[in-house]
């Protein structure tokens, strides 16, 4: 059987052990993330999961206390 390589597609978004706290309350904790150009995502959680801080991390409208985005 011929082994055919599957073409890696650059990252629309890259995030590994993403963490964001306000004073002792911790809003992401280690949070890993990729998602592919032209895919659609939804973005599903209970109030106060933490949706609207990882978008805010994300956009760079906020400042992460660890990990790395891109």
């Amino acid at each position: 059987m011929e082994v055919v390589p599957v073409k890696q597609s650059p990252k629309a978004v890259s995030a590994t052990d993403l963490r964001v706290s306000y004073g002792k309350v911790i809003a992401l904790a280690g949070i890993d993330l990729e998602l592919e150009p032209g895919v659609p995502v939804a973005l599903l959680g209970p109030n106060g999961a933490g949706k609207t801080t990882l978008i805010n991390v994300l956009t760079t409208m906020l400042k992460r206390f660890g990990g790395q985005a891109e």
